[in-house]
C-alpha cells in the first residue's frame, strides 16, 4: 500500500533476489534493502537503468474488504 493505491510484486529483487518486502516505499517505488535497486510498484519495472529489468507484478483488487491478488 502506498497512499491510497495497492500493488503486488514478487518479493525477490531482479538484481540479486533481495527481499523487496523489507524495502522502503517512496514515490511509488520500493527500494531493495540490499543494494538500493528501485522497482516501480505499478509495473515492476526498474526505476533506474536499465529499465528493461523488472520483477513480476500482479493485478490486485479489493472484494468485500479483502485484498485479492491474481497470481495467474
Amino acid at each position: 500500500r502506498y497512499g491510497n493505491k495497492l500493488s503486488a510484486l514478487a518479493n525477490a529483487c531482479a538484481h540479486q533476489n533481495g527481499p523487496l518486502g523489507e524495502g522502503r516505499i517512496i514515490g511509488g517505488c520500493v527500494t531493495c534493502p540490499w543494494h538500493g535497486w528501485k522497482m516501480d510498484l505499478r509495473t515492476g519495472r526498474s526505476a533506474l537503468e536499465p529499465e528493461t529489468v523488472r520483477v513480476k507484478s500482479y493485478p490486485v483488487h479489493v472484494e468485500a474488504g479483502r485484498l485479492l491478488v491474481e497470481m495467474g
